[in-house]
């Protein structure tokens, strides 16, 4: 007869964490997502041969980017740093304890 293997258990606190870890993780990542457009958006703009696919996302851009006092460019250089410090958030954030 083949014995049973016990799983373990895991406390409801811990479980309850595990999920909002993974939320976090899922919030991250849709925000670097977001923000990785917007900075693709906002380089668009800036060339007048780009594609009309990629010009359509320079139009959101342009509406939030009007609310901030720089230059075209140095928007869409700050939003791809940001978006690459969000997805360098959403890989490290939060470490899983051991």
């Amino acid at each position: 007869m083949a014995q049973r293997v016990k799983r373990p258990t895991t406390p409801r606190g811990l479980r309850a964490k595990l999920a909002w870890r993974w939320l976090g993780r899922l919030l991250l990542t849709l925000l670097a997502l977001a923000c990785a457009a917007l900075a693709l958006g906002a380089f668009a703009s800036l060339n007048a041969g780009a594609p009309l696919w990629l010009r359509t996302l320079s139009l959101p851009e342009s509406l939030l980017g009007a609310y901030l006092p720089f230059a075209p460019f140095e928007r869409a250089l700050a939003e791809s740093l940001l978006a690459a410090l969000l997805v360098y958030w959403a890989a490290e954030w939060p470490r899983p304890v051991a």
